[in-house]
């Protein structure tokens, strides 16, 4: 997925390498980061979903119809992919401001 989106393979190394340290981050910072990885995804969710209602796609860079098919079914499972990752945030910051509300 990395590689169709410009800019993502920074993204999910930064993403990856930080995921052991939001266990320590402090639930302020917590909150700021989760909220940004929550526009960032929306923007390529948006992204997507213009590109599929437009008729944009990778396929026509295809050379036989397995590569469209296969082209198509990859940007399927990346909105997907983006759309569970952006649903699992949500609830996390859900939880993080019910944690704060009962302080």
């Amino acid at each position: 997925m990395a590689k169709s989106m410009p800019g993502a393979g920074q993204a999910y190394l930064l993403m990856s390498v930080l995921q052991g340290d939001m266990e320590r981050m402090h639930p302020a910072s917590r909150r700021a980061y989760l909220e940004q990885r929550l526009r960032y995804l929306d923007e390529w969710i948006q992204i997507l979903l213009e590109r599929q209602r437009a008729g944009h796609s990778r396929a026509w860079l295809a050379s036989s119809q397995h590569e469209a098919e296969e082209a198509a079914w990859d940007e399927a499972f990346q909105l997907d992919y983006l759309i569970a990752v952006r649903r699992a945030i949500s609830e996390a910051l859900s939880d993080l401001w019910m944690a704060a509300d009962r302080r």
